[in-house]
């Protein structure tokens, strides 16, 4: 990208990061050495992990000292400094005289944007994917399941030229695209509800499940994220009165609602 700049004498400005996953935050540490008045934008939420990378491999640990497998530039960019902390909610932003629109998408994470263009163009981020990343990834990471959908849901209805997706390029239209990943999400919460039915699951459990069921690699990286989406499942389960946490001897035991327990 730096190469492009020089080559056409471009005078960066700004950044927007839609959230603070290293894939699409990584690069300000660099453009930011490099022009130093340059602003980057994030939401408050996506600002602590731009700024404290360490923070990401933290919390997927609950706080703990993060396992050394986990400290790697694709969990944890470079820091970098957020100048402009935008407030979550729909509003329009002016960059340099040009008017911009921030869209709140959460679900990929808990702070997530989408930018709307002035040419109309909308990037999504990570709110969607495409068909590549569907086939690749039997299950998709989203943190909170109910705001993912609701994020899908609302791009149906923006009005716009077109979309670009980080991880799938631009398009003209969703509509295909988002009954997709409703029918995925469907899929996978089924599953999820289907171990917990019959008996009582530990967490453990259902993380080997959906591992062995989505041919998920066996590797500390990908455990980790795997466990961290089967608790945003295992939580709208939860909220929607379908499961109900207890401990068992000293085990995190998820049950289906209608199982007795015991006093």
């Amino acid at each position: 990208m730096d190469k492009i700049i020089l080559e056409n004498d471009y005078q960066p400005t700004a950044i927007i990061n839609t959230h603070s996953h290293a894939d699409h935050c990584g690069g300000n540490h660099f453009f930011q050495k490099k022009y130093p008045d340059i602003q980057i934008y994030a939401t408050r939420f996506e600002t602590h992990f731009i700024e404290d990378p360490f923070l990401e491999p933290l919390c997927f640990c609950l706080g703990a000292l993060p396992f050394q497998e986990l400290r790697n530039k694709f969990l944890e960019a470079k820091p970098s400094k957020v100048t402009n902390v935008l407030k979550y909610e729909d509003h329009t932003l002016d960059i340099g005289g040009q008017s911009f629109t921030v869209v709140t998408l959460p679900g990929h994470t808990q702070g997530m944007i989408g930018i709307i263009s002035p040419d109309q163009v909308l990037y999504v981020g990570d709110a969607i994917f495409g068909e590549e990343t569907l086939e690749k990834h039997g299950i998709l990471f989203y943190t909170n399941i109910a705001k993912t959908k609701d994020s899908l849901e609302k791009l149906e209805r923006l009005n716009v030229n077109s979309y670009v997706l980080y991880h799938g390029g631009e398009r003209l239209s969703l509509s295909e695209l988002i009954e997709e990943h409703l029918k995925m999400i469907e899929k996978t919460k089924d599953f999820i509800l289907e171990q917990i039915v019959e008996h009582s699951t530990s967490l453990d459990f259902l993380v080997q499940q959906v591992m062995s069921q989505f041919n998920i690699a066996n590797n500390v990286i990908q455990h980790t994220l795997t466990s961290a989406v089967v608790r945003s499942y295992i939580t709208e389960l939860q909220q929607s009165g379908q499961v109900i946490l207890v401990v068992d001897n000293g085990l995190l035991q998820i049950r289906h609602s209608s199982q007795t327990i015991e006093p």
